[in-house]
């Protein structure tokens, strides 16, 4: 979730820390629960906030399609940015939050934080809350409530398991976020790198224990509701049945500064999720039965920043590809083409993404036919908003990078012929 292609917008982070108008959400909830039928007004209003952290640099264009996005989030769920809504605790949205630092992604967090109800933290130094001081999970959780889903998710960045709770008409959602900046997806992440290097990385030291102890009684850091049992009952001391859903995974731009890596992206995402997924089944961890595949995966794709590099087309387009190919039970989120093109992504950006990652998930979920019951918030009708790959890289762009792979190519066999 990093990047800067704006000179001018870094500096302007880096002059507010603690943050300012237009890179917290504190700068846009007045806005957005301003009582007017004059969407134009509210519009130009958000337009005018959002554009303080993209600077000038980066035309009106972005700040006026993400003032749109947010109005279009508002219009479906009307009550979302209230402050009952996004500042007082939810117990049917938890979240816990697991940063690493890249200096030593092997090394095990321990303790392992435990889930708390999710809320808004309008402020730097907590967290505990998922974000410093807030994430796309805010949203996120949000949403879920208001879909029919099965029972959980992980990530590169989040994890997501949902208790199961027979007794309330709410989904119960846990986002358990596992974040690290700046890694490498098969260097950091993948479990192919520790056995070829006889190594470790994230995988061992914190991604598998966290997977594993959600069926574990005693020790179970994912949620204090947690249980043991793969059926529900009665008998569970009031504890509920907690298994895997679904996986959402944000990264892949710092492996768009190395050719190799980037060119090898789409074999390493695919290895890396089957790993994933095996592990998630194993032990019946997960609501699947049937199969590891069942488990559905959104992947959210790189920002602006990179995109207009070779290394970040392939990477892009690798993404793209996994979950275009429909045997991998995967949507693609595009964040490329209408949100902040800085390094790091502001607070209109985290809200719009919450919600395009939850509404993916809601489509990934019908087609596995599991249904949950349903919460209040506004009839749901409009679905995969921005969802689509209509971005995908024109295919002029492919054949240069084709016409590049074959020189270099060439070039190496004449050096190997000397």
């Amino acid at each position: 979730m990093q990047g800067l292609s704006d000179q001018a917008a870094n500096h302007y982070e880096r002059q507010n820390p603690n943050g300012g108008p237009g890179l917290q959400l504190s700068t846009l909830l007045p806005i957005l629960q301003q009582q007017t039928s004059q969407s134009a007004q509210k519009l130009e209003a958000l337009k005018e906030e959002i554009i303080k952290v993209e600077s000038q640099v980066v035309n009106r264009t972005i700040a006026e399609l993400e003032a749109n996005a947010l109005l279009d989030i508002q219009r479906r769920y009307p009550t979302i940015f209230n402050n009952d809504e996004l500042l007082e605790e939810d117990n049917s949205i938890s979240c816990s939050y697991t940063p690493m630092k890249l200096s030593n992604v092997s090394k095990p967090i321990r303790p392992l934080p435990m889930a708390s109800p999710l809320k808004a933290v309008l402020y730097r130094g907590d967290p505990s809350r998922c974000g410093e001081p807030w994430g796309l999970e805010l949203i996120l959780g949000q949403v879920l409530k208001t879909i029919p889903a099965p029972t959980t998710s992980t990530t590169s960045t989040t994890t997501t398991i949902a208790p199961n709770n027979n007794n309330n008409n709410s989904n119960r959602w846990t986002l358990i976020k596992l974040a690290a900046g700046s890694t490498e997806l098969y260097k950091d992440w993948s479990h192919s790198y520790e056995q070829e290097y006889n190594t470790i990385n994230v995988w061992t030291a914190n991604l598998v224990p966290r997977l594993q102890l959600i069926t574990d009684r005693k020790k179970n850091r994912i949620h204090p509701e947690c249980a043991t049992t793969s059926t529900p009952t009665n008998s569970n001391d009031g504890l509920y049945d907690c298994r895997w859903t679904a996986i959402v995974w944000f990264q892949g731009e710092n492996d768009t500064f190395q050719y190799d890596n980037a060119i090898q992206y789409k074999e390493h995402l695919t290895t890396f999720f089957a790993d994933l997924r095996q592990e998630m089944f194993r032990n019946k961890k997960t609501v699947y039965s049937s199969s590891p595949d069942e488990i559905p995966i959104v992947v959210v794709g790189i920002g602006r920043w990179r995109t207009n590099t070779i290394e970040g087309k392939l990477v892009l387009r690798a993404q793209q590809d996994f979950c275009n190919d429909d045997s991998n039970n995967a949507i693609f989120v595009s964040t490329h083409e209408d949100l902040s093109h800085n390094y790091h992504y502001e607070a209109a950006s985290m809200l719009i993404l919450g919600d395009r990652i939850a509404q993916a998930l809601s489509t990934l979920f019908s087609r596995n036919r599991i249904t949950s019951n349903k919460t209040d918030y506004s009839d749901h009708k409009n679905t995969m908003l921005s969802l689509s790959t209509k971005g995908m890289v024109p295919n002029s762009v492919w054949d240069a990078i084709q016409l590049i792979e074959e020189i270099q190519t060439k070039l190496e066999q004449e050096e190997a012929k000397r």
